[in-house]
């Protein structure tokens, strides 16, 4: 789950053989929640804001399996970007 901050918006992603569902949600709790703004998002898919640095730094805040925001920034941030 994205948690958009400053748009006060949650988003879930479910990830399965079928593809990638995404949609709006109220829910409380999920298996990784990933709390940032909008801003510190397009940054990093922008290739501007390492998101681990992000991590470090409290512009991106992880709850659940650390692991599965990994493979996110891994998904959404430049190619080469983690590495």
């Amino acid at each position: 789950m994205f948690e958009i901050e400053d748009r006060k918006e949650k988003y879930l992603f479910d990830w399965s053989a079928e593809g990638i569902k995404s949609s709006r949600t109220e829910a409380a709790e999920s298996d990784c929640k990933i709390t940032l703004s909008e801003d510190n998002l397009l940054r990093i898919a922008w290739g501007d804001l390492n998101p681990q640095l992000a991590m470090l730094s409290d512009k991106v805040k992880v709850t659940g399996q650390l692991s599965l925001a990994i493979y996110v920034f891994n998904l959404i941030a430049p190619r080469g970007f983690l590495h």
